[in-house]
């Protein structure tokens, strides 16, 4: 059975299956980065938060950190061709992160973007949600650290910029034949039409006259 409209991926239906497998794998990762670092097994505390979008900055230690977001709403390519689009969506993973000191902060950051995008260049088939035909880690780095006013806390904010592909975008040869009106009483409209396949099982029976 398939909707008369073909396939259809949102682009807030990418986001949660890049933040599905940024959870699935980001204590693993995280470990394996202590060990490289040469430091105690977690040593680094694990995602607190995992937001698809809001204004990482304005957050405080408190509102669980460390935060990380992830954004993929600015321009996306599409290439159109016969039997479907691909849309090539470029987003920013951030993350925010606390130490007692300013270069610490700096440090600890670029280690948690580092972990984040390393997830998803090795993870690209993402979890399988969305048909994601590949991953580039395009750059990082930490641009922006800050002291907390009248506290020894540092909050350090850094991103990484990755541009996914995704297949079945949207199918230009489907859609549905005439429109469904709306119920004029408010309730919800009809389930749309689907093309629906059956299978026949034919048995033949032996001629006994051959």
């Amino acid at each position: 059975m398939s909707s008369s409209f073909g396939e259809i991926v949102t682009v807030p239906q990418i986001e949660q299956a890049i933040l599905a497998t940024l959870q699935k794998w980001s204590n693993t990762y995280l470990r394996e980065i202590e060990r490289r670092t040469g430091r105690e097994p977690n040593a680094f505390p694990d995602v607190a938060s995992w937001r698809p979008t809001d204004d990482i900055l304005d957050r405080f230690p408190e509102q669980q950190i460390p935060s990380v977001q992830l954004q993929c709403t600015s321009e996306v390519d599409i290439e159109t061709r016969a039997q479907d689009a691909v849309a090539g969506l470029r987003g920013t993973v951030d993350v925010l992160v606390q130490t007692n000191e300013a270069e610490t902060a700096r440090e600890v950051a670029s280690l948690y973007v580092y972990h984040l995008a390393l997830i998803l260049v090795q993870n690209p088939e993402l979890d399988g949600s969305v048909k994601c035909a590949g991953v580039v880690w395009e750059k990082m780095g930490v641009p922006d650290v800050g002291r907390l006013k009248d506290k020894s806390r540092w909050l350090a904010w850094g991103d990484a910029t990755i541009f996914l592909a995704i297949e079945g975008f949207a199918s230009p040869l489907m859609g549905p034949a005439e429109p469904i009106p709306a119920d004029e009483e408010g309730t919800a409209p009809p389930e749309y039409p689907v093309a629906e396949t059956h299978h026949l099982d034919v048995e033949l029976e032996d001629d006994e006259d051959a």
